[in-house]
């Protein structure tokens, strides 16, 4: 019955009956906890919640990967759109916030894929197997675009940036 849940809530948001579907991934996630495949449950909701501005439920789906699945396949982009929540809340103490979850995806992303980080520092895309997708150049892009929202923080994104695209420098 678990897969049937996953199965029909994840059709009808694909369907546009979003809300139908996120009832149903609701239903199991508090019925099947052990389900093998809740991680994926969780971000279909973080993305619908997400979609439908709704911080903070976005962020506590997001969050439930992080802190319930570290091995989730699903983890660098959980941890990225979590921070892309808190860049829209536009608040100086949410920056800061998004900025330190912005380093973490580039910093895990640096541990997985340093052998196709390229000498410019950006992840070479032609020596990701096929099917894997890196979201760290967009997670240095984003950062850059969150430091320019703080007081100076241009500085600080010079001195990070420095540190991860050396011939941009």
């Amino acid at each position: 019955m678990d897969d049937v849940l996953f199965r029909l809530g994840d059709a009808l948001i694909r369907n546009r009956q979003a809300k139908e579907g996120i009832s149903y991934l609701h239903k199991l996630t508090q019925q099947y906890p052990d389900y093998k495949d809740l991680d994926a449950a969780y971000l279909a909701m973080g993305e619908y919640y997400f979609s439908q501005k709704n911080t903070g439920t976005a962020q506590a789906a997001y969050r439930k990967i992080l802190d319930s699945y570290p091995n989730s396949i699903y983890r660098q982009y959980a941890e990225y759109k979590l921070a892309w929540t808190y860049l829209n809340l536009g608040d100086e103490e949410s920056y800061e916030t998004a900025i330190d979850l912005f380093k973490s995806v580039v910093e895990s992303i640096d541990k997985t894929y340093a052998s196709a980080i390229g000498s410019d520092g950006l992840i070479d895309e032609n020596k990701l197997k096929v099917g894997e997708v890196s979201f760290r150049n967009q997670a240095l892009n984003d950062l850059s675009t969150t430091y320019a929202e703080l007081p100076d923080g241009w500085k600080a994104a010079r001195d990070y940036l420095q540190t991860k695209l050396p011939l941009a420098f």
